[in-house]
Order: structure tokens, then sequence, then C-alpha cells
């Protein structure tokens, strides 16, 4: 099969499980990157996940300002992914903005499974605003949030065993909780106490 049949396919065909596989973009020549540009640009603009991580992986700065209004526009995971992708080809600091409100913010009824995925994305991110969002995360009743906020700021509480176990069982390791916040009130990632 050839690599546009491949392109079209994996983004607009059936979509997969796990997401496309980014490497078919690899593939493609110029002149079909740029014609891949302009279909994923019209998928991501109608809230397409996958198209919008075909634009991050074609690092295709003109998708910018649409992706700015995807993600005012849209909610939920295609508000983290547009955000997630304005980070990464623009560092824009809307986009870390709404990286961490998405993650920290708790909906009245359960279950809001984007906001792991914002707080992975966090994760990845070396600025004090992200680790400032995982610092509020990492007591979060959800585990996934916990988990993310754990390798987030391994740098400030280190990897250490108790703090692992907290993380995976914070009912049982209640304990470690003040050390865990001591550790970042002293890092600057939570306010002290009065």
């Amino acid at each position: 099969m050839a690599a546009w049949e491949e392109f079209l396919e994996e983004f607009f065909g059936r979509p997969r499980r796990d997401g496309p596989d980014l490497r078919v973009l690899d593939a493609l020549t110029d002149p079909e990157r740029e014609q891949a540009v302009d279909l994923l640009l019209t998928a991501a603009c109608r809230g397409d996940i996958r198209a919008i991580q075909g634009l991050v992986h074609l690092r295709a700065r003109r998708a910018v300002e649409p992706l700015r209004t995807v993600m005012r526009e849209y909610d939920g995971f295609v508000r983290v992914y547009a955000a997630a992708a304005l980070w990464w080809l623009d560092r824009d600091p809307q986009a870390l903005a709404t990286l961490c409100r998405e993650a920290v913010r708790r909906p009245r009824l359960r279950g809001a499974p984007h906001r792991a995925h914002a707080a992975a994305v966090l994760s990845q991110i070396d600025d004090d605003a992200a680790r400032r969002a995982l610092a509020q995360v990492i007591h979060d009743p959800e585990y996934e949030l916990r988990y993310h906020a754990y390798h987030g700021l391994a740098s400030v509480l280190g990897r250490r065993r108790e703090i692992w176990n907290y993380v995976c069982k914070p009912d049982i390791h209640h304990h470690v909780r003040g050390r865990i916040d001591e550790r970042l009130r002293r890092a600057g990632l939570l306010p002290a106490t009065p």
C-alpha cells in the first residue's frame, strides 16, 4: 500500500484503540505532507483527536491558530489534546494554563478521564505551573492522577518507596501525606501553612 493510502486509512479509516500509528506520516513526501496537514486541520477543527496528534507529529506550525480555536470551543479530551498540541508546537502559556485547569478541576459528577490525560501531559512539562497543578492532584481520589503527579513531581519528591506506596494506596499509607505536602511546600509548589 502506498504511503498516502496508509495515511488516509490510519487517520480517516476505522480508528484504532490505541490511537493512530504516527509513523505513517514519516513516509509521506513533502507535497503529501502539505496535503496531509490540510486534511488534518479540517478534521482537527471538527474535534478529531487523531488529527490533532498528526498535526503535532508533523510539527505543523500553521495549525497553531486553528488549534487555539479548538481549545476554546471544545471541552474534555479534545480541549486537552488541543492544549497539549499547542504546548508542544508553540509553548503557548494559555495552553499550559488550560492543561493545569483541566487536570485540577473536579467535575460535579464522577468520571472525567480527560483529567488524567492532562496530568500525563503536565508530567512531561518542565515548568513550575505544571508542577503546581500536579502538586494539587497528588492526593486526588483517582489513581491515574496521583500516578502522573508522582512521575511529574519526581524531581521534588524523589522516587522513595513510601511515596510510591502512598500513591498506590493513600488510605493505608495516609501518614505519608504530611511529608509529601511538606516537600511540596519547601519547593514552593504549595502555599505555606499559616
